[in-house]
């Protein structure tokens, strides 16, 4: 008997949501990496082609982050990024149809790239469908009723997704609730606002537990998320990336490389990426002594950085 979702077609949708993430990052954070950025976007190009050549690609977009077939592939904050601007303007799924074209990919992760949560709902909306939307990409409404997504008819002509099994969601939700320092991240930096004091040893303790963990793709999302935030300051982020500098030594990195998956070791290359060029380029370096099938992968993405 056949499984609903197959462990290949599972790898590829992560593998595709993931680098679709990271050249979305890429785009925003370092627009004028021009090599990274090409790179990134035929990456992601290339991993949603494989992702879509037999059928499409569905994310479902929930507060805690991007779901694909009821799994949860990309934590997010509720309120920052382009899929989040996307659920805030009432959309639920994002649809990437079977045989995408390149193009449509590298336009889409620009697109996305531009997008902010605090836009006009309709126009988060008219850039990626209508007459000059991005081909071969279909929205659907959320069927949520969460206080923070507008209800309304404008999103009437927009077919409603499909709902994912309970017992699944179940599963999936009491995977995420397991990561507790991944939370209580999330949580703070959303109520920075009501109480910021706090915040900053706070933080120093969850990015020290994340990488005790090894979690380093919460790592680089802590990261990233505290760089520019208007209610912390610079010397928490600078902390911040301290932090992660002394734990993220050769040792670390090999212990990480020796163990991690094709996915992970993308996702590693993109928290070294938050640490500066110098540290970047002695992920490659390490790879390539210990023979890494990936060495050349990251020696191109990371060896200039």
């Amino acid at each position: 008997m056949a499984k609903p979702w197959e462990t290949t077609e599972r790898q590829l949708a992560r593998t595709a949501v993931r680098s679709l993430h990271a050249a979305i990052v890429l785009a925003y954070q370092h627009p004028e990496a021009t090599s990274l950025l090409t790179t990134a976007t035929r990456r992601g190009c290339d991993a949603i082609q494989a992702a879509t050549r037999t059928a499409p690609l569905v994310l479902s977009l929930h507060p805690e982050g991007v779901h694909v077939a009821g799994e949860l592939v990309l934590a997010m904050a509720t309120n920052e990024g382009p899929f989040a601007a996307l659920r805030l303007a009432g959309i639920g799924e994002l649809v990437l149809r079977t045989g995408i074209p390149g193009p449509a990919i590298a336009e889409l992760i620009q697109r996305l790239a531009a997008m902010r949560a605090g836009q006009d709902t309709e126009r988060c909306v008219t850039e990626l469908i209508g007459q000059k939307g991005v081909p071969h990409v279909m929205l659907r409404a959320t069927l949520s009723s969460d206080a923070e997504v507008p209800r309304g008819p404008d999103w009437w002509r927009l077919p409603a997704p499909l709902l994912a099994s309970p017992a699944l969601r179940a599963f999936v939700e009491r995977d995420v609730a397991a990561n507790l320092p991944a939370l209580v991240a999330h949580r703070l930096l959303a109520d920075l606002d009501l109480d910021p004091e706090p915040a900053e040893a706070v933080l120093h303790s969850l990015m020290a537990r994340m990488l005790e963990r090894g979690d380093f793709t919460t790592a680089a999302w802590l990261l990233a998320h505290t760089e520019h935030h208007t209610l912390l300051s610079i010397g928490t982020s600078e902390a911040l990336h301290a932090i992660a500098r002394i734990y993220a030594d050769d040792d670390w990195l090999r212990q990480r490389l020796e163990t991690a998956t094709r996915d992970e070791v993308m996702l590693l290359a993109a928290f070294v990426m938050q640490l500066g060029a110098e540290h970047a380029a002695r992920l490659p370096r390490l790879a390539k002594a210990a023979g890494h099938a990936l060495a050349p992968l990251l020696q191109e993405l990371l060896g200039n950085s």
